[in-house]
């Protein structure tokens, strides 16, 4: 009787140890599909969006860096008052706006830099107060930093005329 199952054990031990086997990749393939869906939805749950204006009603702004020190929403803490630079927090689509408001005889000229590239120029040539805006879409990476830069002295309406903004459309 012992031989008898002593040689039963032997013939089902390959059949219980693939039955572990396969148990153990199913499980392994469940907790990356878990792990994937867990990453989705993190992605979906991204907010980023920052609007800052100038803390001055009336200035001058030199050529250089425009650091728009009044901010008035920074959700996802991507945009710093002190250097004017917005650092994306993630991967993703981003929308970008800025609007300029020269008074009277004033010549805007500006760029949005993408990681010390210009990627848009702006420009206004004006002898009375005028406004110009301008969007751009870009792919960022986590770490990707975005600014405006003036090219030249110019006389603005700051607070709530002047600003710059973003937001995250789709992280990625």
């Amino acid at each position: 009787m012992a031989l008898a199952l002593l040689i039963l054990m032997v013939a089902m031990a390959p059949t219980v140890d693939s039955f572990f086997w396969h148990h153990h990749v199913g499980v392994n393939q469940l907790q990356s599909q878990i792990n994937t869906l867990n990453s989705k939805i993190a992605l979906l749950d991204q907010r980023v969006f920052f609007t800052a204006t100038l803390h001055s009603h009336l200035l001058t702004v030199g050529a250089g860096p425009l650091v728009f020190n009044h901010v008035l929403m920074n959700t996802g803490g991507g945009y710093s008052p002190t250097t004017g630079v917005f650092t994306a927090p993630c991967r993703g689509l981003y929308v970008f706006l800025v609007q300029m408001f020269t008074r009277g005889n004033g010549h805007a000229n500006w760029d949005l830099y993408v990681n010390g590239h210009m990627v848009l120029r702006g420009e206004s040539r004006t002898h009375d107060n005028a406004s110009n805006e301008y969007m751009y879409p870009v792919t960022l990476q986590a770490g990707d930093r975005v600014w405006v830069y003036s090219r030249n002295s110019v006389y603005i309406y700051g607070t709530n005329h002047s600003f710059f903004g973003g937001w995250l459309i789709k992280a990625l």
